[in-house]
């Protein structure tokens, strides 16, 4: 019996969330928050949990305000607006998560792969001339290439459609409740990362259909059929 919900020729394409999933957003976010908290709190390991609790306890009511503005149509202006505010960091300035170049490059000779983000297109492209990895990424889909963004799911969709596979032969692979509604709401199978924003709790509520400690595990898991439950 596969330890997956799916089994292994059910599966055409990947498709990955960046910010908390392929990049280390949610660390870098915590470091310029605990500068910032060390104003106030002299004790440089408090303003590191302090700052963590922030940016930990910011992030699922920013997904449910997204789920309600995404019922509304205005997922999109909010992005902006978000960005506009705070920013959300150059593409160039973000640490690779540990293990996730080694794992892309592994996954790309079985699978197609695709990044499905809030981010756009070109800082997507950044991202994998960076790596080395233009010839291993097939599908972009930014919030200047649909016109909803996650958690809709035009963004998987349209990465599907680039990819020429059906959504529900597609794997979705992100951080957040966002991630995962996006790719269950357009058919695919969804996987959630504990590596950066979301929690076990929010994603298993969201729908996830499994979940890993690292991004980087997937390799692991579709290609040595390491059970996704044993891996810590």
């Amino acid at each position: 019996m596969s330890i997956l919900p799916f089994n292994s020729d059910d599966l055409d394409a990947i498709l990955f969330d960046l910010d908390g999933t392929l990049i280390d957003t949610d660390n870098h976010d915590v470091a310029k928050w605990a500068q910032r908290a060390a104003r106030v709190y002299r004790d440089p390991a408090r303003a590191q949990r302090q700052a963590r609790r922030l940016v930990m306890g910011i992030e699922s009511p920013v997904n449910a305000a997204f789920t309600v503005f995404d019922w509304l149509g205005l997922d999109a202006p909010l992005m902006r607006l978000m960005i506009a505010l705070q920013g959300i960091g150059s593409i160039d300035d973000l640490p690779v998560i540990p293990g996730v170049e080694s794992m892309l490059r592994q996954l790309a000779q079985h699978y197609k792969l695709g990044i499905v983000s809030t981010r756009t297109v070109k800082e997507q492209h950044q991202f994998t001339h960076r790596l080395g990895l233009e010839d291993q990424i097939a599908a972009y889909a930014g919030r200047d290439s649909t016109w909803r963004i996650k958690p809709h799911p035009q963004p998987v969709l349209t990465a599907a459609q680039q990819l020429g596979v059906e959504p529900e032969r597609c794997l979705m692979v992100g951080d957040t409740t966002v991630d995962i509604r996006a790719g269950t709401r357009a058919g695919a199978w969804t996987c959630g990362v504990l590596c950066g924003y979301g929690m076990r709790d929010e994603l298993e509520a969201a729908g996830v259909d499994f979940l890993l400690p690292e991004t980087a595990n997937l390799a692991d898991v579709l290609l040595n059929g390491r059970d996704p439950g044993c891996i810590s």
